[in-house]
């Protein structure tokens, strides 16, 4: 996002009052509903076990502020400028909508499926941070509730996220020093580019690869540096080289192929080091993604 975003904090006028359920389903009919405040607490349709659907309606300034939405099914419908402050979304659906500057200050989710990447319009990474982090926790656990993995992991990943961007603010702010928040910022930045806080496995895969491919050329270039003049081990090979990698990052260390000299020791103490971390990264992967 390269410019700032203003969320609204109450409806521009003139807005009309909505004064029922069955007002607002009356309204919806009509694909597009501008400048309209939903009055009471709850939004439900008036059958106790029915779902109130309401599909191709475009929502434009649009007050659900302190309102319980409760058994609604929202498809193809569009949200800008909307208020869903201290709002509670209770067992609601949102198929292919999409949300753009829309205030989800203290909105509380539960049981809903919401895609976390349609709300991505909503936030300024510099002045929304808390508004962030307390919608995406609500979706990943209503995803939790509803056993979606794909929208928790998606939610759980941008909690993460956002979790850096909140550490720029409380820094900007003074609350958080300077040593401080250079060493979280950097752990929190590399979790992201390296292994996606264990919710991307395609990133992951690509840093084992990046890593395998530069540990292999490291030994292969500095081969006779790490093994001497050892006629048994032999002249370097790309083959040996990688399997010398492999054995080294896995700990596995067969004894067949060893460092002999000083340099070779403190190299492989090194790739031993990476390895043990780059297994704590797949074991993360493992237990985030693949057993969520």
């Amino acid at each position: 996002m390269t410019k700032a975003v203003e969320l609204p904090w109450s409806l521009t006028p003139p807005f009309h009052l909505i004064k029922s359920s069955e007002e607002f389903a009356e309204l919806s009919k009509e694909k597009v509903l501008e400048g309209h405040l939903f009055e009471p607490g709850i939004l439900e349709p008036p059958n106790l076990h029915a779902t109130m659907r309401i599909e191709n309606v475009k929502f434009e300034n649009v007050s659900f502020a302190k309102t319980e939405l409760r058994r609604l099914r929202f498809s193809e419908c569009k949200f800008r400028n909307c208020l869903f402050i201290g709002t509670t979304i209770s067992e609601c659906d949102f198929y292919h909508c999409h949300f753009s500057l829309c205030n989800f200050y203290k909105v509380r989710v539960f049981e809903t499926r919401l895609d976390p990447r349609l709300i991505s319009d909503c936030m300024d990474k510099k002045k929304h941070t808390n508004i962030a982090l307390n919608l995406y926790s609500e979706l990943r656990k209503s995803a939790l509730q509803i056993e979606n993995p794909e929208f928790s992991s998606e939610a759980g990943y941008q909690y993460k996220r956002w979790k850096r961007y909140h550490m720029a603010y409380k820094f900007r702010s003074g609350d958080l020093g300077k040593y401080e928040f250079t060493l979280r910022w950097m752990a929190n930045f590399m979790l992201d580019y390296i292994v996606g806080y264990g919710w991307r496995i395609r990133r992951f895969a690509l840093s084992t690869a990046v890593l395998l491919i530069f540990l292999t050329a490291w030994n292969y270039i500095f081969w006779c540096n790490l093994t001497g003049n050892d006629a048994i081990i032999g002249s370097p090979s790309v083959i040996k080289s990688l399997y010398y990698t492999v054995i080294t990052i896995t700990t596995l260390g067969y004894g067949d192929l060893t460092p002999a000299t000083a340099w070779g020791m403190l190299s492989a103490s090194g790739q031993t080091a990476i390895g043990v971390v780059w297994i704590g990264l797949l074991v993360s992967v493992i237990v985030r993604k693949i057993l969520p």
